[in-house]
């Protein structure tokens, strides 16, 4: 599912380290569109689309961050069109940098939140394997 603010979607749930939740939830409500959810201390856990109502579990999941520790894999979030999200992406924040394509002829591109996480969009893989079976 699309969400209303963004051409983007989620496949599973994405960690993301923090250093301070209230901020990381307000850059997310504002660059995103997405709401947030909270512990039972009111203190900011994850980002959720209020609009998926298949799906109402966080999509992106925040964890303190501890010693400078980075994920030790880059996030992904998907789309069904890279060029759409990359411009809609550009026009919510400036970090956000050029389509590129991996050795595998995947295009993606990447940006970076505030606390300095690289996320990466990419083609939602189903289409990407159709694109391939077509190709």
């Amino acid at each position: 599912m699309l969400f209303p603010g963004g051409p983007y979607h989620f496949i599973g749930p994405i960690t993301i380290p923090v250093k301070d939740p209230k901020a990381a939830a307000r850059w997310y409500e504002v660059v995103l569109n997405l709401n947030c959810t909270v512990g039972w201390d009111m203190v900011p856990t994850g980002m959720y689309n209020p609009t998926d109502g298949t799906n109402p579990q966080p999509q992106i999941i925040f964890v303190a961050v501890r010693d400078g520790a980075k994920p030790a894999a880059r996030p992904i979030i998907f789309t069904r069109n890279v060029e759409k999200a990359h411009r809609w992406f550009s026009a919510q924040t400036s970090t956000t940098g050029p389509i590129e394509t991996d050795s595998g002829g995947n295009h993606f591109f990447a940006f970076r939140d505030l606390d300095g996480n690289q996320i990466e969009v990419c083609l939602d893989p189903e289409l990407q394997r159709k694109s391939n079976v077509h190709s």
